[in-house]
């Protein structure tokens, strides 16, 4: 196996925390001289040290990362991290995003799933924008709520947008990032439930996207469909829906016309006006297996993708569930190890670029393994392990970390199921650690 391919995406990692430190008077929090004389705590170490701090205590991380001999206190590295504003970790998490190919794709789409997900930070009851409560008599906890894309082939985040506990709208997340991404490859978004809005659906229609939404049953999707086809068990119509909020008597005569109130929201016509927006859909029931049936709405032509694509498409959604277990408890991202809110966002964009790493060495890896035993299951690497190995191949401590990789494979066996375990949020305590 070839050791140059993971030099290579170390190589661009390093070179975008680079070209991050070449413009690093723009990341300061003030204007001064601070990563411009030599000290124990670079400008590298300081990003890296970011990166790759894992679930110990703050001095047990500096103990794991610098040398014996140039070991800083956690009161320094502390003052060098909040010089920086979270920005420049932001601006690397895309950079480096951006150096990795997405060559996977489903017949030449690329798949980005949209999903949120909860991130507990340190208890901090004094923080009214991350502090809830949300069961009446216990203790509360402070979160953070992110929106992410996820290419479900290529397996890697693409973008995130962040919002407090008690202002969380995965509308408005979702509808800003699908406004700036880059539409320079077809791409197909994939959300569940909680996405399928007439709003969401206008915002990819109009920048020329195309969807696969999960709809709710007990939703308005009933009354544009004609109820004996609604009725069946399976179905696949398209329909043409008219948006205003205007109520003149000029729409009632028009079909599928769809008056929002001034409690909604739809972009893409004024309030106060006799504007109109129409869009096409299609709508599909489909089995899911077990009896199960769901309902999809989606703009994908149907000379092009079946019902059964769609099952498909629907069914590679599940990658970013499985990406959110390890983005949490392999990158260790459930350890926010501040609850200053810079220093936060500093390490939730540190550790989705270093899941991205992982996730590239891992792509690599089994692309070029020139394995062609033939086995009872297919093997892929164990994602917690390569973090591990990607953190001390980042610091210099593992040379060739595809051999290494090679050794932690396990087996993927089909069609097993397990009762979801719900418990309660929890957050991991500074003291405790």
């Amino acid at each position: 196996m070839n050791s140059n391919i993971a030099s290579q995406v170390k190589n661009n990692l390093l070179s975008a925390i680079s070209e991050i430190e070449k413009q690093k008077d723009q990341y300061l929090i003030e204007p001064g001289n601070f990563f411009s004389r030599k000290r124990k705590i670079s400008f590298l170490d300081t990003i890296l040290f970011t990166m790759l701090s894992m679930n110990n205590s703050l001095a047990t991380e500096i103990m794991n990362y610098f040398p014996e001999e140039n070991m800083p206190s956690p009161s320094a590295i502390l003052q060098r991290k909040s010089r920086l504003q979270s920005d420049a970790f932001r601006d690397l998490f895309y950079s480096f995003t951006n150096t990795i190919p997405r060559t996977e794709k489903f017949m030449g789409y690329q798949l980005v799933a949209c999903d949120g997900t909860r991130l507990n930070l340190p208890y901090n009851p004094n923080d009214p924008k991350t502090f809830v409560q949300n069961i009446k008599n216990r203790k509360g906890i402070n979160q953070m709520h992110m929106t992410v894309f996820y290419d479900c082939l290529n397996k890697i985040y693409l973008d995130a947008f962040m919002q407090y506990g008690n202002a969380i709208n995965e509308h408005e997340a979702f509808c800003r990032m699908v406004d700036r991404y880059d539409y320079d490859i077809p791409t197909i978004f994939i959300a569940d439930r909680g996405f399928c809005s007439y709003n969401d659906i206008a915002h990819v229609i109009h920048n020329q996207g195309f969807f696969l939404l999960r709809a709710p049953e007990r939703t308005g999707w009933r009354n544009v469909i004609d109820p004996n086809v609604y009725a069946a068990d399976f179905f696949d119509v398209d329909i043409s829906l008219t948006f205003t909020k205007s109520r003149k008597n000029i729409w009632k005569e028009k079909p599928n016309v769809c008056v929002i109130y001034s409690n909604r929201t739809y972009d893409y016509v004024k309030p106060n006006s006799d504007e109109s927006d129409t869009i096409d859909l299609r709508i599909l029931k489909i089995g899911i297996g077990e009896g199960k049936k769901e309902m999809i709405v989606t703009n994908l032509p149907r000379d092009s993708f079946s019902a059964s694509d769609i099952k498909e498409l629907y069914n590679l959604r599940w990658g970013i569930e499985t990406s959110f277990r390890h983005l949490k408890y392999a990158s260790e991202l459930v350890y926010i190890h501040s609850k200053n809110e810079n220093l936060r966002l500093q390490e939730i964009f540190a550790k989705l670029t270093l899941f991205n790493f992982a996730s590239a060495i891992v792509l690599y890896s089994t692309k070029n393994s020139g394995d062609k035993k033939k086995r009872k299951y297919q093997y892929l690497p164990d994602f917690t392990r390569v973090v591990k190995a990607c953190v001390k191949y980042i610091c210099g401590k593992l040379n060739n970390i595809l051999q290494y990789i090679q050794h932690c494979n396990v087996p993927v066996r089909p069609g097993r199921k397990f009762e979801r375990n719900v418990t309660r949020q929890v957050e991991r305590t500074l003291l405790y650690r």
